[in-house]
């Protein structure tokens, strides 16, 4: 018996380092080319000013500041190591390891909140398979580490012995990375005024602030001062705020409001039906068939071994049976996600942000999942297990898995193909530069890319024939080929063209040659 309880601590001692290592394994092998457009931006922007043909100021974006210039200085690191990686890819392994992190952070939260291991690893393993949350840590983006210093910051006020310095900087840091992060300030704030461990609150709140908040000030008043000379407060703030991919922004809530239901369903459970019939193949199609097994099973259990009626009475007595520390954690998710879900009823349905949320909602399914348990001393029967692994070959089938082939990203897939007729002699003229452009020029790095607004038609001519003299071609981009003189380009176009019809951003590249 000693040997079986020695085995047992050894193993819940190992169990957040295991939680870690398997999320990770997971994210590593399910790693995405269904990238996020501004994932390849950042990775282009990293690798210009790397090369010196960038400003250094290319690196500190309003949205996520030090985003870049961190990916920056790691990448130059593994140059200097002697590790030839491209941005684009250090960028993605990063975030599967920072997500697995992240994960590893919330466990450990769950555990003490909740009390109980079963509900602990439910609503972790809930976390790190919903869709949006899994899609950004095996992408590139700024969401997934900002996230994990929200955790860091959110830990340390529900823990036992909340350290104003430690919230402060972890949250500054996140503000730092993206702003979305400041969208947590409330609930750290309630999160303080609940908390049992902290005595003097006001003190405390006013210090994490200044903690939090000075950094962000001195770092943005800095770059935006150094870098766009920006002196005003006012200035600085609409700068700060300002939405440089022009994204629209509604002045209306009311369709967030009614798409409010599907995105936070499509943030959970992730699905591309399109995408499944066009790439999914045998692995995908054996993986929603497990799903489909796994969800009878748990209808089954649920139908035997749950009284659904009972639950939904016990669940009336939630409020009463908590703990005081898990009542401060509810009264804490509670601005948690009403914040991030105010803002995104103006911002659209795009589901990555939801993920920013998506620790509050986990940690209040753990809590709920374990209160039944303790109110009603029934030992846990498994369903709830089984409908998160459901769910989570649910999303590998039809969401991660289709997202994981080369062919997924059509405009991805078409730059790579790029590289059949373009090479170190190709020259790109573009008008009015695109996300398609970008992608193109990060999958074809030798290639030269020039803006055609700055050179006459004379000059494109003689462009076009000392480019064929030496061997090389010179294509011009959507854009261009739309704006330019027809009749000129009647005279030069070729055959030779590469077109993406995408909904989003079309790409178009047509094959100009000298007039004969």
């Amino acid at each position: 018996m000693t040997t079986h309880l020695t085995l047992l601590r050894s193993a819940l001692r190992y169990l957040p380092a295991i939680v870690f290592f398997f999320v990770a394994l997971i994210n590593l092998a399910t790693l995405t080319w269904g990238y996020y457009w501004d994932g390849i931006t950042f990775a282009l922007q990293i690798e210009k000013v790397a090369q010196g043909e960038a400003r250094v100021a290319l690196l500190f974006h309003q949205n996520h500041l030090l985003y870049n210039a961190l990916g920056h200085l790691a990448y130059r690191a593994l140059n200097v190591a002697g590790l030839s990686v491209r941005a684009l890819y250090l960028l993605q392994v990063a975030n599967a390891l920072i997500g697995a992190g992240a994960v590893l952070v919330f466990f450990r939260t769950a555990l003490r909140a909740t009390g109980s291991l079963y509900a602990t690893l439910v609503c972790t393993a809930f976390l790190a398979f919903s869709a949006a949350w899994w899609k950004i840590s095996t992408d590139v983006n700024a969401y997934i580490a900002t996230i994990l210093l929200v955790l860091v910051c959110a830990t340390n006020l529900l823990g036992m012995k909340p350290r104003w310095f430690v919230a402060g900087l972890a949250l500054a840091g996140a503000m730092l990375i993206h702003q979305l992060a400041s969208l947590f300030y409330p609930a750290a704030l309630a999160a303080v005024f609940l908390s049992r461990g902290i005595e003097r609150k006001l003190r405390f709140a006013v210090w994490l602030s200044a903690t939090a908040w000075t950094p962000v000030l001195v770092s943005y008043y800095t770059c935006a001062y150094l870098l766009h000379g920006i002196a005003r407060p006012v200035d600085l703030l609409k700068w700060a705020i300002s939405n440089p991919s022009l994204k629209p922004v509604s002045s209306n809530p009311l369709g967030g409001i009614l798409l409010l239901p599907k995105t936070n369903f499509d943030a959970i459970l992730g699905h591309n039906f399109g995408l499944f019939r066009q790439q999914g193949e045998w692995i995908e199609i054996t993986i929603v068939i497990a799903a489909i097994i796994v969800s009878l099973v748990f209808l089954l259990m649920v139908k035997r071994k749950v009284d659904v009626l009972r639950a939904a009475r016990t669940l009336r007595q939630y409020a009463s049976e908590m703990t005081e520390a898990q009542k401060q954690i509810t009264l804490t998710v509670l601005p948690w996600i009403a914040a991030y879900a105010s803002f995104l009823l103006f911002w659209g349905p795009l589901i990555y942000f939801r993920a920013f949320y998506a620790p509050a909602i986990s940690l209040a399914l753990g809590l709920v999942l374990s209160n039944y348990h303790g109110i009603t001393r029934k030992r846990p029967s498994g369903a709830a297990a089984l409908a998160v692994v459901a769910f989570a070959l649910f999303n590998l089938g039809f969401y991660i898995g289709p997202n994981m082939r080369a062919t997924s990203n059509a405009r991805v897939a078409a730059a790579r193909d790029a590289g059949k007729l373009w090479d170190q002699r190709t020259v790109v003229y573009c008008k009015g530069r695109t996300e398609a452009d970008t992608t193109f020029e990060y999958f074809n790095p030798t290639t030269h890319w020039h803006n055609l607004s700055r050179i006459s038609l004379d000059e494109l001519d003689r462009e076009i024939a000392r480019t064929d003299d030496q061997g090389g071609s010179v294509w011009l981009n959507r854009n261009a080929v739309f704006d330019i003189d027809p009749e000129w380009l009647g005279r030069h176009s070729s055959n030779e063209r590469i077109e993406v019809d995408s909904p989003n951003d079309p790409a178009l590249y047509v094959r100009v040659s000298p007039e004969r």
